[in-house]
């Protein structure tokens, strides 16, 4: 298989594997605080018609009190502003 680096892209074959610093920054995924959530999921809206999203408010080794901190967020600053 074709591998090739580029800055901190790697392609095999036609994929791109980013890191997640990139994906967040390039707006591949949601992530930060809730404007940056709003806009993204917005961009995502005008850009390819996106009308579902599905959201990990958890990571692995994350103390639950942040993970519930991050779905009132979500439900709280994020989702009125997608009405």
């Amino acid at each position: 298989m074709l591998e090739m680096i580029y800055g901190e892209q790697i392609y095999r074959g036609l994929l791109i594997q980013r890191d997640a610093k990139t994906q967040i920054t390039e707006g591949f995924v949601i992530a930060g605080d809730p404007e940056r959530c709003v806009d993204t999921i917005q961009r995502w809206r005008e850009s390819v018609g996106l009308t579902t999203i599905s959201g990990t408010f958890y990571f692995g080794g994350m103390p639950q009190e942040m993970a519930m901190k991050n779905i009132r967020l979500f439900a709280e600053r994020v989702m009125p502003e997608l009405k």
